[in-house]
């Protein structure tokens, strides 16, 4: 495989990456916050956390 291969390729791959990255929905950011907002909670109330 020469440079420009190479080169191709990481392109492919960080375009895939980004594609990915704007499929994650609303509904998806506010789970997570909601899972990381309860998973302080719980270690301030002294519990192990959910996830």
């Amino acid at each position: 495989m020469n440079k420009g291969e190479i080169f191709q390729n990481c392109r492919k791959l960080e375009s895939g990456i980004f594609q990915s990255q704007q499929q994650i929905t609303q509904p998806t950011l506010l789970i997570n916050a909601e899972l990381e907002t309860h998973n302080k909670f719980l270690r301030f109330i002294g519990l192990k956390s959910v996830l």
